[in-house]
């Protein structure tokens, strides 16, 4: 069943609608290496590398229940993206992080990071679908009684009772709550937000996370397409390079 665009399976795991996610995006790989090849620049490759991301985060929700495995798929396919942008004959064993210095774009993760950092500002008057700085001071002080009105343990046990009382506290508190939520509260306790992060403006948020393109150093962008292939070819991890996607 297909509502707004996110196709939903009998076991509400998104598998199938991450498929068809995927195979969109292959198409639009193939594309784009037929593009290079006929003199597609690449500035203008990352341009359309950047409006094809829109087809991976639509529906923004579905990407916070998704599996490490499944965020496995979708960072492949963007590096994909990437590396036809970079060079059409660009190997999958690049470093990602060579890859994202000549692409100047970063994770596909950091930027649904973002997104859901910046839709959590946007809605803060609505409580009852994103986190503010409360309902991280509220999830401390109830760990905090939680442990404390318990009974002495031994030095052995201690530890272990305490961990096994905040995951109780942790369910308690979040029991009700939807998965966007979810998410966000997981990134603002492994970010460490503060007062300032829930106030950020847009272009300040673009900042932090580092989503806008940057120009890679001249050394890179003054490179010709043959030079740019060996620089890559330098830092792949296998240095055979027969293997493309």
């Amino acid at each position: 069943m297909r509502v707004l665009g996110v196709e939903f399976d009998c076991r509400l795991n998104f598998n199938a609608h991450l498929q068809n996610v995927c195979n969109a995006m292959r198409g639009r790989v193939n594309c784009l290496r037929l593009l290079k090849k006929n003199g597609l620049t690449r500035n203008h490759a990352l341009q359309f590398v950047q409006s094809a991301r829109s087809r991976l985060f639509f529906g923004l929700w579905w990407l916070t229940v998704l599996s490490t495995n499944q965020w496995s798929q979708l960072e492949h396919v963007w590096n994909a993206l990437l590396r036809k942008a970079c060079h059409e004959r660009t190997s999958k064993s690049i470093k990602h992080d060579v890859l994202h210095q000549v692409a100047g774009l970063g994770t596909f993760r950091n930027f649904v990071n973002y997104l859901v950092h910046l839709r959590t500002l946007k809605s803060m008057k609505c409580d009852k679908f994103t986190i503010n700085r409360g309902d991280i001071q509220a999830r401390s002080v109830t760990t905090v009684v939680s442990v404390a009105a318990t009974r002495p343990a031994r030095p052995s046990t201690r530890a272990q009772t305490v961990r096994n009382y905040q995951v109780e506290a942790d369910k308690r508190s979040t029991k009700n709550w939807g998965s966007i939520k979810l998410f966000s509260l997981k990134l603002a306790e492994s970010g460490g937000w503060t007062e300032a992060q829930f106030k950020m403006d847009k272009s300040e948020l673009r900042k932090f996370y580092k989503v806008a393109r940057v120009e890679p150093p001249d050394w890179i962008a003054n490179k010709t397409n043959d030079e740019l292939l060996t620089y890559l070819k330098d830092n792949s991890t296998y240095r055979n390079y027969t293997n493309y996607y």
